[in-house]
């Protein structure tokens, strides 16, 4: 189980960082987290923050973000920016890796997705 905290969440997402990709549409991520956040108004446009609950393969409480990542006209110039409904690939956040996979586990669960879910694990 998650829940969606984009609203509310604070301090809790300090210090988290890029932990991989994923290829997903954005009204995909709005069917199975709910809608996102407002994203910093320059290198990001929308944000989810997910809390995951403690789960049955043994992970605890993950936080995760995803967000899309110097995509829009307020970092790269009017007109030369993707919308965020158009963005295909989505920056997955977190403290560990353990955060792309309670994402990746989410989207196969929801089933009905039609987009390529693809898994970019950074080294």
């Amino acid at each position: 189980m998650f829940t969606n905290i984009s609203e509310t969440a604070g301090s809790e997402v300090n210090g988290s960082s890029r932990q991989g990709q994923v290829t997903v549409t954005y009204n995909e991520l709005v069917e199975i987290f709910g809608q996102p956040g407002e994203g910093d108004g320059y290198k990001v446009q929308k944000e989810w923050v997910i809390r995951f609950d403690e789960d049955t393969q043994g992970e605890g409480e993950t936080i995760a973000t995803i967000y899309d990542w110097k995509w829009g006209d307020e970092y790269n110039g009017d007109g030369n920016g993707t919308h965020y409904t158009n963005v295909p690939e989505w920056n997955i956040g977190g403290f560990d890796i353990g955060a792309v996979h309670r994402v990746l586990r989410a989207i196969k669960a929801y089933g009905s997705i039609e987009g390529q879910v693809v898994q970019k694990l950074l080294n």
